[in-house]
């Protein structure tokens, strides 16, 4: 029964309202109105009772709908939470690929399966990988089998291309350490046996690795200047000797010798050989191992009066040639030519229209020749014609002639081993009866800057750059070593024996050789390091047309080994990774007056 003061429902056979206490209906008992009270009382509750149940089957038909759409939401947002992850996973691989960085990439595009182009990706990755891993591989069996230098070149691309790749780094530390100890033991070695090139060769390396050994610096010095050994020619045969007078044994006496020249690294001798006793007269040039192996013919026709000179990398050669010269009829050109060492490949120089060009100079990054040039008339003697100095640029061929008539005398241009000074040596010698001019100028191979260089009137013979190209020796009169150099003032040194005019450097620019006039008299080192006694040193040479004069260092000497970089040799390439471009070029491009043979 509703109670009509609170709505409270009540059982019909209550009286009072349980929750108000108000009379229910203002009756007892089970009359007509009180019936039909309890009849709309019972339908009433019947209604009530009906609603929550109604309520209760729509919210558990509601639920699995709800689950079902709570599910989906958790779904989508997890597909989405994983495609995210998937896109910076492979995200991570591009970059990874992008730097090189091959295995790190493999490992990731592998990691995220088949989104996008992942496979593909992974299998170029692999395929980049692929050569640093047999490249890893042979370092490897290199550093097992103990031949270092072969480790090093082979774990030297990994650990500098992919610094986290396996243990390369530390397998390429373990044969640097092997290394240096093999170059110890071979310095000792080549020390015991007299080998002096080879134990210097060692010693330079080590120190290059070493550079803080303080003992080790001083072994090296000692060494080079009591045995870097010196080479010369004696009746046609090819010596080598050290500057103390010892250690002295023959090389090549299988063919004639002269003007013997070390290569940049003094690993080969290059020389010139001619057989009078040949109607013809050929002069062919060769070269030659450092410990006599190696005999190899290069070229013919060569002049035996000059010298060649090593490019300063030491691949190649630079000579005057006759091979287009007719003598009979004194028709055609002399001239210069290159010959590489590796192919044989010759290479005829352009002289910009000159018949005469010889005493070629190679620039200190071996991009350029100077020489001098000689407009001389048929019948007219090389020192009377008039001549200039022309550098021909390699990668062109293009010649600049840089004297323009300001030097007529031009007999032999020296370049600077360092920087862009040229040498200038002038001799004019119009008859027999007429005194010889001779002189020296330095030339700005950049801008063509001239100046002289005072003799005060006396007669010299052709300078010489130190290796480092900070100072230049020539000989003064008879018997008189004239220095000279930036920042370090002038010295004159007298010579007790009339003088030659060869002049040669210690390697380490310390001494000089004066070559005695007489072969049978002593020459003389003179040291300039430290303040010392000249040293005598008996020295038998061909002091005759061909000649052999001693030389002691490069024309052009090689770079020391350099500190290790990161590869951790001093086998190590440039800063850039590369040569440089007047290496990558090779040999100028032909043309019709400038063609390869």
């Amino acid at each position: 029964m509703f109670c009509t003061a609170c709505a409270a429902p009540n059982p019909a056979a209550a009286s009072r309202c349980a929750a108000c206490g108000a009379g229910l209906g203002g009756r007892e008992g089970g009359g007509r109105t009180g019936g039909l009270e309890r009849g709309a009382a019972r339908r009433w509750w019947r209604a009530a009772r009906v609603g929550p149940r109604r309520r209760l089957l729509r919210v558990l038909y509601l639920v699995p709908l709800l689950a079902l759409f709570t599910t989906g939401a958790v779904g989508a947002g997890r597909y989405r939470a994983d495609r995210a992850d998937l896109a910076a996973r492979y995200a991570r691989a591009e970059a990874a690929a992008a730097v090189g960085d091959h295995a790190t990439a493999a490992a990731a595009f592998a990691d995220v399966g088949s989104y996008r182009d992942a496979e593909a990706r992974h299998a170029a990755a692999l395929a980049a990988l692929a050569p640093y891993r047999a490249t890893y591989l042979d370092g490897v069996e290199a550093l097992a089998a103990g031949r270092y230098d072969g480790a090093i070149a082979a774990l030297l691309p990994v650990a500098r291309d992919l610094p986290g790749y396996e243990d390369a780094a530390a397998l390429l530390a373990a044969a640097r350490v092997g290394r240096a100890a093999e170059l110890r033991r071979q310095a000792d070695a080549a020390e015991t046996r007299g080998d002096w090139l080879a134990a210097e060769r060692a010693l330079a390396t080590l120190a290059a690795v070493e550079p803080d050994d303080a003992a080790l610096a001083e072994r090296l010095d000692g060494l080079r200047r009591a045995h870097a050994p010196l080479v010369f020619v004696r009746d046609r045969a090819l010596y080598l000797v050290g500057p103390d007078g010892a250690d002295e044994r023959i090389l090549v006496d299988q063919v004639p010798a002269a003007w013997p020249v070390w290569s940049p690294d003094r690993g080969r001798i290059a020389f010139v050989s001619v057989d009078f006793s040949d109607p013809a007269a050929n002069t062919r040039l060769f070269v030659v191992n450092a410990d006599g192996t190696g005999l190899t013919r290069l070229d013919d026709w060569v002049s035996y009066q000059t010298p060649p000179v090593w490019s300063p990398d030491g691949t190649r050669l630079a000579y005057v040639s006759f091979a287009n010269w007719d003598g009979s009829q004194e028709f055609g050109t002399i001239g210069i030519r290159l010959v590489e060492l590796a192919s044989g490949r010759t290479t005829d120089l352009p002289t910009a229209g000159s018949r005469l060009a010889f005493s070629p100079s190679w620039s200190p990054t071996g991009d350029r020749l100077a020489f001098v040039t000689k407009d001389r008339r048929r019948g007219q003697s090389a020192t009377a014609a008039r001549g200039d100095i022309s550098v021909v640029a390699l990668a062109t061929g293009q010649v600049t002639n840089l004297t323009r008539g300001r030097v007529p005398d031009a007999w032999r241009v020296d370049w600077s081993p360092t920087d862009d000074r040229l040498l200038v040596y002038t001799l004019f010698a119009e008859s027999l009866y007429q005194p010889t001019d001779l002189g020296i100028h330095l030339l700005d191979a950049r801008t063509g800057a001239l100046s002289v260089v005072p003799t005060g009137g006396h007669d010299v013979r052709p300078p010489v750059w130190s290796p480092d190209g900070a100072r230049f020796a020539y000989v003064e009169g008879d018997s008189t070593v004239h220095v000279r150099g930036r920042g370090r003032g002038e010295a004159w040194i007298a010579v007790e024996s009339p003088l030659s005019g060869f002049l040669a450097w210690s390697p380490d620019g310390g001494s000089l050789l004066a070559v005695a006039a007489d072969p049978k008299q002593a020459s003389s080192i003179i040291p300039l390091a430290e303040a010392g006694d000249q040293v005598p040193l008996q020295i038998a040479y061909d002091a005759h047309s061909p000649y052999g004069p001693p030389q002691w260092s490069p024309i052009n000497p090689g770079d020391p080994p350099t500190a290790p970089s990161v590869a951790g040799t001093a086998l190590d390439p440039g800063t850039d990774g590369s040569p440089g471009e007047w290496m990558a070029g090779g040999s100028p491009p032909a043309s019709p007056e400038f063609r390869p043979r």
